[in-house]
């Protein structure tokens, strides 16, 4: 049966028809300003995100920064180390034996009580050994002081101990003390040891020397009588 070609268009839809028209509909029907408002909320919230990576990467990055520093800083020698001690760059060593010192042309330099290669300063050697009454200073085997040892460079590195006086122990901190400061300013190479650190033991000089200092009875400590004048520093 035909129909005429106007009257096409006044049959009846079928349902899947009339629900495609009706999102064309609502498509074509949506105001602008929600379709723009719909843009903006989805522009803030990948802005968001993008921030929030920012800060992360950020954080990251001053992290990684902070923890290759500290290895850094760990890694690296003190600065006393590395200008005057053990990490200095020329440091020798005089070994672990006498035979091997000596062989090393090492020289024992009885003001530090040990073996130094010889290119360590030996600067107030000469007067620590004619400290004790235009002398050198005695060591015994024993604290009674009964028998006297013949000679200390023998004894390194055997595991010996011996004595001297208090006497001893404040000069040789005394000079010790010289020593470091003219090190530190002129650049010398000092000796030291591993059994204690030089800073260690400076430390434990001046203490020595503030205890007898303070104890000395022929001394009157509160005499008014040592001249004070203040300055300006630097550092």
């Amino acid at each position: 049966m035909a129909y005429p070609e106007d009257d096409l268009y006044d049959l009846p839809l079928l349902s899947g028809e009339l629900s495609e028209k009706k999102n064309h509909l609502d498509d074509s029907d949506a105001p602008s300003w929600s379709l723009s408002a719909m843009k903006t909320s989805k522009q803030r919230r990948d802005l968001f995100i993008a921030s929030v990576i920012s800060s992360l990467t950020t954080v990251l990055v001053m992290l990684g920064l902070f923890v290759a520093a500290y290895r850094f800083a760990q890694s690296r020698p003190l600065l006393w180390e590395s200008s005057i001690g053990s990490h200095r760059p020329g440091t020798v060593s005089c070994g672990t034996t006498t035979e091997e010192a000596i062989l090393r042309s090492c020289i024992f330099d009885e003001l530090s009580m040990m073996w130094i290669p010889p290119k360590c300063t030996q600067s107030y050697s000469d007067q620590y050994m004619v400290a004790n009454d235009s002398g050198p200073f005695l060591y015994w085997v024993d604290r009674k002081g009964e028998q006297l040892l013949d000679d200390p460079s023998l004894h390194v590195g055997d595991g010996s101990l011996f004595w001297t006086t208090r006497r001893n122990h404040i000069v040789h901190c005394q000079y010790n003390l010289y020593r470091l400061a003219d090190a530190l300013r002129s650049g010398e190479y000092i000796g030291q040891d591993d059994g204690q650190s030089l800073p260690d033991h400076m430390h434990h000089c001046v203490k020595t020397m503030a205890e007898f200092a303070l104890k000395a009875p022929a001394h009157d400590i509160d005499l008014i009588d040592v001249i004070t004048e203040p300055g300006f520093g630097y550092c």
